[in-house]
């Protein structure tokens, strides 16, 4: 009991000696894609894959961004994009991202005027420059 009672007085003089600075670990990968908005997490379902989770506004920021890069290197080709049901939007002039990065509106130009369509950002599969 007496050995007891010592060792636990001992233990708080060993952690109040503990140096002032301590270095964090570095990063690693997951937890530097945490920071950076994404995320990877292993699928339970028995294969050895990943998959990575990235925020909506992420997303969203990369098909504008996409789109933009798109539209300044080949100014003369129409630019559409693929919807995960098969869809094909095109003629598209223009894309704004919703502030939470949920949805994206995109400006269409067809031959009854200018139309507007929104989708969901899940929905969209790649952009394309036909």
């Amino acid at each position: 009991m007496r050995n007891i009672f010592l060792l636990f007085f001992a233990m708080p003089a060993i952690i109040i000696a503990a140096p002032a600075q301590i270095k964090a670990p570095p990063l690693t990968p997951q937890q530097f894609a945490a920071a950076e908005g994404t995320t990877t997490k292993k699928v339970s379902d028995g294969a050895p894959r990943e998959v990575m989770v990235i925020t909506p506004l992420a997303r969203a920021k990369d098909v504008k961004e996409a789109y933009q890069y798109i539209k300044t290197e080949s100014a003369s080709s129409p630019i559409s994009i693929t919807l995960k049901n098969g869809k094909i939007l095109d003629n598209i002039i223009g894309i704004n991202v919703m502030s939470e990065g949920t949805m994206v509106i995109f400006k269409l130009n067809t031959t009854k005027g200018v139309k507007l369509r929104i989708e969901n950002i899940e929905n969209i599969l790649s952009l394309n420059a036909s």
